[in-house]
């Protein structure tokens, strides 16, 4: 029987193989031939199924040749407060930091600033509160930082034009989320400027008002 190897624990040397009959077949790092076999989660295997007291298992796995990896990127959207799971990998990562006195509209820019870059996950999150004031009122002022990440996972495929198809568009898509990512770093730099300029202008009136103010 052919199947693939949907998850695979390295540190626990065993995994499971979904077979072409949609079960779900137990193996250990033994049952490769050969033992020294680069085990990967996604890739595809031929095995003997049996069935054993505890659940079916797979015996005598081998890889099937000619398989070509491509990077296939996550539908959906992701937030976590820890890193990336195990067995994806991040292909754009980028931190931001938003913050509002509403904790949901927070929330909200959070995920606005990754859906803006294109992104499709943001990990690492951290959520900090301060009190702010103005005149006599006091307010709450909630913060979050996190990593806005292009986060795909590893596939394999007997199928070269597919293979190509699938990387080309991962590459459009990481060109489109860094061209998106520097037009904002852009605008931010422009709100800089501005803010420096208003600062300077300011700073200019005062100055002015008091040098009239001595030659009165």
């Amino acid at each position: 029987m052919e199947g693939r190897i949907k998850t695979f624990l390295p540190s626990k040397a065993y995994g499971f193989i979904e077979g072409d009959d949609g079960k779900s077949y137990f193996f250990h790092m033994q049952d490769f031939k050969p033992a020294t076999a680069r085990i990967k989660e996604n890739l595809f295997v031929a095995f003997e199924e049996t069935a054993t007291p505890k659940g079916y298992r797979a015996k005598n796995v081998e890889l099937i040749g000619g398989q070509i990896e491509y990077q296939e990127i996550f539908d959906g959207f992701r937030t976590s407060r820890k890193g990336k799971p195990n067995g994806t990998d991040v292909l754009f990562s980028a931190m931001v930091a938003v913050g509002d006195k509403d904790l949901d509209l927070a929330k909200r820019e959070l995920a606005y600033m990754a859906n803006r870059f294109g992104c499709n996950a943001v990990l690492n999150i951290v959520y900090s509160k301060e009190t702010r004031s103005k005149g006599n009122y006091r307010y709450s002022y909630h913060n979050f930082t996190g990593e806005c990440v292009v986060m795909s996972q590893k596939r394999f495929t007997r199928n070269r034009q597919l293979a190509d198809q699938k990387n080309r568009e991962v590459n459009e898509r990481l060109q489109q989320v860094d061209a998106n990512y520097r037009e904002y770093l852009e605008e931010e730099r422009r709100k800089q400027r501005m803010k420096s300029l208003v600062l300077m202008v300011g700073a200019g009136v005062i100055l002015a008002f008091i040098l009239i103010s001595q030659l009165r």
